[in-house]
Parts: structure tokens; C-alpha cells; sequence
């Protein structure tokens, strides 16, 4: 299977040099190497120009988040006569097993049906799973990533359908790309594109598999080290994600009460302060995510005018002590 492979950076000088080194030594020929570099203003296109010298650099000059920057290669292989069968995605922090790469193509050789492949992830330095597959609370929306911080002791070594992968290592079949579209760029800087992507390819037919002979060790987050900007991005992403996705139903009738729900278990913390700030991000952005919603979705001018005071209502029941009678 001919494959491009992706990686995208952002000042990585310090892990580039694990990522890249491994890439380079990968079985067979019918496979290339695309870094992409997000405006770093550190040492990483020197790093990728010295350890990965036969490889296609692209050079952004900015930020572009993680969409937005693996879109940029994405396009350039797309637009080409004959697009390669699979691309490949990986973050900077990324180290791939000898054999990953004949292994997370493998379930696209076999079916058509197959777009999207995820990887079994390990922490760095060990086997303490960070990802086995996913799973997502139909209601608001949560992702979870299925054994994370087990020990491996093979218990998620099945190949198996999933609602979403990880986008942190990711197969994707190129023809099925040229049905549904890109990344979306709306989740900017980074988190819910992968979620996002895997719902347009299932709802095309498409299916999204785990794989778990295809291994990879993730440093995780260092692109954005403070917890707190993770957990804001995470949970304002999480509420573009039901905005623009949500049936009217769903989003009214199961989403909301749920969140509002919620709101009443939890205590002061960090997650009400991350809530407090996604919701405050909800009024701000709210006019783009209508936007994205009504590319997919009918919006009346009553739906709209609700949605704008979603935030609003949000931060106000936020505060009360009791958020469900608030509302």
C-alpha cells in the first residue's frame, strides 16, 4: 500500500529527534516522509532538515494548530494526479515500533470499509497504556480513552471497531478523505478534530478501527504543557463539537440537562474553573459554531437566538447551587 506519512511540529526540538530517527529506518519503499513545521522558533526545522533530510519539508511561518497544519500536507497530497492509498498522522512526541507501519495499514488492505486506524499507545518508557481505543458519552460528549494508565498485559489485544481514535497516531484512507473533507479547523489549536473526523467518516459508511499490533509510545501534551489551557481547549472544543454536530433533539433535550446535571455533582476545582472559561469561550465564538453547524444542519432564527444564550444560561447556573432547578 503506497502511504505518506505526516508529522507535524511546533517547537519540538526536544523530541523530534525520537520521533524522527525511527521513520527513517522503516521497512520497505512504497512510503515517504512529509514533516511539517508550525512556525517553531526553536531548533526544529534544523532538527528535521538534519535527521530526516530525504524527507518533504513544509514550513507554515505560523501556528496553525494541529488541523490546520496536517491540512496543509493533506491538500498537497490530495491535489496530487495520484494520491497516495493511505496517510499516516503523528504527533512530534510520537515514537513508532519497527513494525507499526505494516501493521496500522494492515486493516485497510484487508477492507474497504475501513478509513481510520488508531494505534495502541503507551507511555513513554514502559507498557502503561495511554489509549486502546476510545469511547464517547453520547450526551455531553466526554471522551475516554479505553485503558489508560493500565499496565498492558494484553487485554485490549483484539482488533476492533471503535467510535473514534486517536489523532495523536492515525492511518487514514486518502479516497474516503476526498469524501468527507479535512480536518476542521474550527477546533483550533488542537483537540476534538479526531473525534470530529471519525463522526463524518462513520456517518458516510466508513468504519474506524483499533489496532493494536500497530504500537507507538506518546509523551503526550507537549505542545501544551499547562493543564489548565488543556483542560480549557478540551472543554471548549467538547461544546463546538455538540454545537456544530447535535441534532436539535439531542442537543436540547439530552446534552443540555446532562451538562446541567453535571454541573450540580461537581464541587470547586479545576474542572469548574476550566467549565467556567469553555462557557465564557461559548458566548464569544458562538456566531463560527452556528456557522459550522448550518453547513450540516437546518437552523431556524429561534435556534439560533437559543444558542446564542447558551453560554449565558451556562455561567449562570454555573453559579447557582443548583444548576437544574436554575434552569
Amino acid at each position: 500500500m503506497k502511504t505518506a506519512i505526516l508529522v507535524l511540529a511546533w517547537n519540538g526540538a526536544e523530541v523530534l529527534p525520537s520521533c524522527l530517527a525511527p521513520l527513517a529506518n522503516l521497512p520497505g519503499e512504497d512510503h515517504e516522509l512529509i514533516c511539517i513545521d508550525n512556525g517553531s522558533s526553536d531548533a526544529s526545522v534544523e532538527i528535521i532538515r538534519k535527521a530526516a533530510n530525504r524527507a518533504t519539508l513544509i514550513e507554515n511561518g505560523t501556528n496553525l494548530g494541529f488541523a490546520g497544519g496536517m491540512n496543509r500536507g493533506l491538500e498537497m497530497l490530495l491535489a496530487r494526479e495520484q494520491p497516495p492509498e493511505a496517510v499516516l498522522l503523528l504527533n512530534q512526541d510520537t515514537v513508532v515500533a519497527v513494525d507499526w507501519l505494516g501493521n496500522i495499514t494492515a486493516p485497510l488492505s484487508t477492507s474497504d470499509e475501513t478509513a481510520a486506524v488508531g494505534c495502541k499507545v503507551h507511555y513513554p518508557g514502559g507498557l502503561r497504556l495511554q489509549h486502546a481505543g476510545a469511547t464517547i458519552d453520547p450526551a455531553r460528549a466526554i471522551t475516554r480513552h479505553i485503558g489508560a494508565g493500565e499496565d498492558d498485559r494484553g487485554q485490549y489485544d483484539e482488533t476492533r471497531e471503535m467510535s473514534y481514535v486517536t489523532g495523536a497516531a492515525l492511518a487514514l484512507r486518502c479516497s474516503a478523505l476526498q469524501r468527507v473533507g479535512l480536518l476542521d479547523t474550527g477546533y483550533h489549536p488542537a483537540y476534538y478534530e479526531d473525534v470530529d473526523l471519525c463522526l463524518r467518516l462513520r456517518a458516510a459508511g466508513f468504519r474506524i478501527v483499533y489496532e493494536p499490533r500497530a504500537v507507538v509510545s506518546h509523551q503526550e501534551s507537549t505542545s501544551i504543557p499547562d493543564a489548565y489551557q488543556r483542560a480549557c481547549l478540551t472543554e471548549k472544543n467538547r461544546l463546538r463539537y455538540i454545537v456544530k454536530n447535535y441534532e436539535s433533539a439531542r442537543l436540547w433535550d439530552e446534552f443540555l440537562p446532562a451538562e446541567l446535571a453535571h454541573l450540580d455533582e461537581i464541587g470547586h476545582g479545576l474542572e469548574l474553573a476550566t467549565l467556567r472559561r469553555a462557557y465564557l469561550d461559548t458566548i464569544l465564538d458562538m456566531e463560527e459554531w452556528i456557522r459550522a453547524r448550518r453547513r450540516q444542519h437546518d437552523v431556524s432564527e429561534e435556534e439560533a437566538t437559543r444558542l446564542r444564550g447558551l453560554g449565558g444560561l451556562l455561567r449562570r447556573c454555573i453559579s447557582t447551587n443548583d444548576a437544574t432547578r436554575a434552569w
